[in-house]
């Protein structure tokens, strides 16, 4: 991984962005000091993409790192789902998923077990496989409207059941939460990735390759 890492991202990336600046000028903060901000972000994340390898270990665990946040990208099993924070590793350090190994170890394997499609196109495509379009109801205003009059007990079961999905995780999200914030002072929290199992199918898609 490299520093062009920094500058990879799908477009709908940028909606998750949006809230922080609504809220930041519904604050009263200028707009000169906003794009500052978004100025030393993006060049903030160019350097912790970098492929540096110095450290700074007297400041792992005050200030993210190139080493920190590679981690984060890293496939290898003690260390995925870690190193969330974007700026402060004091959040992961309470719920539980900092990684950051002694010694001189550094990660060997990058990315996702998923096949990622190699065409700019189809990665654009890739995170909405397998799901609707949320746009049909404008596609198909009546048709949609007959459907959920035609079937309505089953239209509300169905959005009934995505509530509760939802719900779950954010309670199951929220319990992880509590249980970390919440630990005697000095007991270790699991690293996130052991409440994980790694089974069959877990990837959307698979290869094996025998040799």
């Amino acid at each position: 991984m490299d520093w062009v890492s920094g500058f990879r991202g799908h477009p709908f990336d940028g909606t998750l962005i949006v809230p922080a600046i609504v809220f930041l000028l519904a604050a009263g903060f200028e707009t000169e000091q906003i794009g500052f901000l978004a100025i030393f972000q993006i060049v903030f994340g160019l350097f912790l993409h970098a492929n540096v390898r110095f450290r700074f270990k007297i400041f792992d665990r005050f200030i993210m790192t190139p080493e920190f946040h590679h981690w984060h990208h890293s496939n290898e099993e003690d260390a995925i789902w870690s190193n969330y924070s974007t700026f402060l590793p004091l959040w992961d350090m309470l719920f539980g998923t900092y990684f950051m190994p002694k010694g001189d170890r550094r990660p060997q394997i990058y990315g996702v077990d998923e096949i990622v499609p190699m065409t700019m196109a189809e990665q654009l495509k890739y995170p909405f496989e397998g799901k609707k379009n949320p746009l049909r109801f404008l596609r198909h205003p009546l048709r949609s409207i007959w459907s959920i009059l035609r079937h309505p007990f089953r239209s509300m079961g169905s959005g009934f059941k995505f509530t509760g999905r939802m719900i779950k995780g954010y309670l199951a999200i929220m319990k992880l939460m509590f249980r970390s914030a919440t630990r005697p002072w000095g007991e270790k929290y699991p690293n996130a990735s052991r409440h994980i199992e790694r089974v069959d199918g877990y990837s959307r898609k698979s290869i094996t390759i025998e040799g």
